[in-house]
């Protein structure tokens, strides 16, 4: 039996795997070949290949060393016949037994695959060599066998630089079954099918080699192909703009994460695939029935998926026995259900306190990835920080920075109404932070912090502080100092509207000199790069705000404000003198 075929002549390069490609019509995440080990099983030689005018005309295919027909004909079956079913796609030229019959009767099992099972090259890895979903079907069956067979000839590579070149020059060109055989998995990625490629033809022993062969039907690149497996791939982001947070902001958490396509994996069975989020402890999710705040759950096609014990429904175990009370998890009952398709999870979050430095919550998928080890599972997660404005706040003396005062309070206005604070005292620092619901009506300041600025908000807002009370021994004014506190958050637009960078600027029309110690960067209204945190921390902190007491009414005649005051009221001493100038000089001439 032979095929006709054409062909370029190439360089015998052996086999190269390169990494599968994402298309418009799915949603794969293309796995990576770096660092991935595979194994390639010679199963067939090629033999009477004719080349005629420089293109190959004909050619078989005969079993390879310690490969038996009666091996083949039970993978092939094992492939295309389930029960008593044959696949639709062979049902015209293979029995139920597994024997060939009418156009494929007198085929040798090598030329039944070859003529069949090749594939024209077109599947959901974007593959443009040969395969279709009956080779890797038979793939999977063969494989189980060889890895333990003896006298079959093997090759070993593990990829680099992102492809796998497999050199067949020893074991010599013909059909191959490659294996992924890695120890460990990369992150987040299932384990590679099986594959079936043939190297380039050999024109004749030492002869030419060519790579593109066509059956008449189908047309096919020998020599390479795509990986078969994917990658689970989490997203997790914030409704809108990534806005500040003080107590008692809620935040729409959005979930999103592809479920492998498990219908690529025939006989695979018993899958599991669960996303869970993990809130750190200062973010409730729960309402107040108990249940996940606004809990949502839907496919990339927009189907609800509901909770509930049938296949395509979810379960939701709340995790209320262990040390994070607010975790929970979303498992798909049966994940073939939703094979290729992309999960979301929405729900919204409620911030309690800020009294710790990061506040984020991290979602984790957890899927099974191994066919052959029901055990194997791949865990990936992604993190989306809660970012919060924070500032300290000290009194010091008039002109001396160096000595700090304590028992000063202040008022604070927003939009010409009250805020009102959370006081706290975590690491031993004073904590003011906004709260609605807050008890505390003014800030106490000797040396604090103040967190919770400028939340729920994509536009700055401006704070206004009155000082209520002077330290002891110090003097408040007949206009107590008062500054304005503005921030400005700023957003990537182009990214999801991730928050880039916090502005605070301060500034008082008649007590400049009262706040002039104070950091340059918020004097000058410096940004703070958010993009540039330390890792244990989602605070936004900007430069020390030093606001100076004074004994002496002399000071305040510094600001603007009261300098006004004062040349004003030089100017009429002025005119009164010399009024009185005037009528002296009358009387005198009288």
């Amino acid at each position: 039996m032979v095929f006709p075929a054409q062909a370029a002549e190439v360089s015998n390069d052996g086999i190269t795997i390169i990494a599968p490609t994402a298309s418009d019509d799915n949603n794969l995440v293309p796995a990576t070949v770096n660092g991935r080990t595979f194994t390639a099983y010679k199963l067939a030689d090629y033999r009477d290949v004719v080349v005629h005018d420089g293109s190959v005309t004909s050619y078989d295919l005969t079993p390879a060393d310690g490969i038996t027909n009666d091996e083949l004909d039970a993978w092939i079956k094992a492939a295309a016949v389930k029960g008593e079913t044959v696949d639709p796609s062979l049902a015209g030229v293979l029995n139920p037994n597994g024997t060939f019959k009418d156009a494929a009767e007198n085929m040798t099992p090598l030329q039944f695959i070859a003529k069949y099972m090749y594939g024209t090259g077109t599947d959901r890895y974007g593959n443009a060599q040969a395969d279709n979903a009956l080779m890797r079907a038979f793939a999977t069956a063969a494989k189980a066998d060889l890895k333990n067979a003896a006298n079959v000839r093997t090759v070993t590579a593990t990829g680099e630089n992102n492809a796998v070149s497999l050199d067949t020059q020893e074991a010599g060109p013909g059909m191959y079954l490659i294996v992924e055989t890695t120890q460990q998995m990369p992150q987040g990625e299932l384990i590679s099918r099986a594959m079936v490629v043939g190297t380039a033809m050999e024109s004749e022993p030492g002869g030419k080699y060519y790579d593109t062969v066509t059956d008449g039907t189908n047309t096919f690149t020998l020599g390479q192909i795509h990986l078969k497996a994917e990658k689970v791939e989490p997203t997790k982001e914030i409704k809108g703009d990534d806005q500040l947070v003080r107590i008692g902001s809620q935040r729409t958490f959005v979930i999103t994460a592809n479920v492998p396509d498990y219908t690529q994996y025939p006989d695979w069975t018993d899958q599991q695939y669960a996303i869970s989020d993990n809130p750190t402890d200062n973010i409730t999710i729960k309402d107040t029935q108990g249940n996940i705040d606004g809990l949502k759950v839907t496919a990339s096609d927009d189907t609800p998926l509901a909770a509930g014990t049938e296949p395509q429904n979810y379960t939701v175990d709340l995790k209320s026995d262990t040390a994070d009370p607010n975790d929970f998890s979303i498992s798909l009952n049966d994940p073939t259900q939703w094979s290729g398709k992309t999960i979301t999870v929405e729900y919204r979050g409620t911030i309690q306190n800020l009294d710790q430095d990061l506040t984020n919550n991290t979602a984790t998928v957890d899927f099974s990835n191994n066919p052959d080890v029901s055990t194997s599972h791949s865990t990936i997660s992604t993190t989306k920080n809660v970012y919060v404005a924070q500032i300290p706040l000290d009194k010091i003396k008039f002109n001396d920075a160096s000595t700090k005062l304590s028992g000063a309070t202040f008022s604070v206005k927003q939009g010409g109404k009250p805020v009102t604070f959370t006081k706290t005292t975590p690491n031993g620092k004073t904590l003011y932070t906004v709260d609605p619901r807050g008890k505390e009506q003014s800030i106490t300041a000797d040396s604090v912090d103040i967190a919770g600025l400028g939340a729920d908000s994509s536009q700055p807002t401006t704070y206004t502080f009155t000082e209520t009370k002077a330290p002891t021994g110090y003097i408040l004014g007949a206009k107590p100092v008062s500054f304005t506190l503005t921030v400005t958050p700023t957003f990537d637009k182009t990214s999801n509207k991730n928050l880039t960078a916090v502005t605070y600027k301060i500034d008082s029309q008649d007590h400049a000199n009262f706040i002039d110690l104070s950091d340059a960067s918020v004097r000058e209204g410096t940004a703070v790069d958010a993009t540039k945190l330390a890792n244990n921390t989602t605070k936004v902190v900007g430069g020390q705000i030093h606001v100076e007491n004074t004994t002496s009414e002399n000071d305040f005649a510094k600001t603007g404000g009261e300098i006004t005051r004062v040349l004003i009221a030089v100017g009429v001493l002025a005119v009164l003198g010399a009024g009185f100038m005037i009528a002296a000089r009358l009387r005198r001439r009288n």
